[in-house]
This record gives C-alpha cells, sequence and structure tokens, in this order.
C-alpha cells in the first residue's frame, strides 16, 4: 500500500511539473513574438528607407533626363506636362511608401497575436496538466 501513496505523488507533482513547463513556455513564447514584432518594425523602417532613397533617385533621374532631352512643354503650359508627371509619380511612391508601413504593421500585430494565442494555449494545457495530475492523485490514493 506504501508504493500507492508513491504512486500518488508522483502523478501530483507530475501534474505540477508538466503545468509549471506549459505555463513557462506560455510566457516565453509570448516574449518571442514580441521580440518578432520588434524585428518586423525595424526591417520596414529599413525598407521604407531603402525605398525613400530609390524614389529619391527615380525623381532625380526623371528630370535629369527631360533637361536633357531638351524638352519644353512650351511657353503656354510653363512646364505643366512635367509638373503633372511628377504630380503622379510623387503620388504614385506615396501610395507604395504607405503600403509599405501597413503591410508592416499587419505582419507585426499578426506576429503578436499569434504569440498570445499560443501562449494562451499552452496555459490552458498547463492547467489540464495539473487538474489530471491532482485528479490522478487523489484516485490513487483514494484507493488506499
Amino acid at each position: 500500500m506504501p508504493w500507492l501513496a508513491i504512486a500518488g505523488g508522483i502523478k501530483l507533482l507530475g501534474g505540477l511539473f508538466g503545468a509549471r513547463s506549459s505555463i513557462r513556455a506560455g510566457k516565453d513564447t509570448k516574449i518571442l513574438a514580441g521580440m518578432n514584432a520588434n524585428y518586423i518594425r525595424q526591417e520596414t523602417y529599413e525598407q521604407s528607407r531603402r525605398l525613400k532613397f530609390q524614389q529619391e533617385r527615380t525623381r532625380g533621374t526623371v528630370r535629369a533626363n527631360i533637361a536633357a532631352s531638351g524638352f519644353r512643354s512650351g511657353k503656354k503650359t510653363k512646364g505643366a506636362s512635367f509638373k503633372a508627371y511628377e504630380s503622379v509619380l510623387a503620388r504614385e511612391q506615396k501610395s507604395e511608401l504607405d503600403w509599405l508601413y501597413k503591410s508592416g504593421k499587419s505582419r507585426a500585430n499578426i506576429a503578436i497575436r499569434g504569440g498570445d494565442s499560443q501562449a494562451r494555449q499552452l496555459r490552458s494545457q498547463g492547467t489540464a496538466q495539473l487538474f489530471s495530475g491532482v485528479a490522478g492523485a487523489a484516485s490513487t490514493w483514494g484507493s488506499i
């Protein structure tokens, strides 16, 4: 009969250690998701910096090509064709940059939500392991 008491204790300890491990893993998962989200934000910032540089080069190249071509809109338009094109180009480049920011923010939020979801699941698993260990021990001790 003493072996039943020992078996019950082992079931209880197994449940406690399993619960502790799952809860700790949930916390680690949440931390990792936050780190991943920060990395995504940094990556988005770097991509936006490079995109802005590329866009400035594109605008400079357009200006240089138009100037080198000797293109003139005419005295009546006062360069309106070039200004209209430059305006369209600026709007398109802004739209591209806005999309990059929106996409980066979305990916970071998804990483955090995914980590939160996994953490909740691991905490629930830990709680289930705890109750399973307590129930197993109670069942074993009840048969003594």
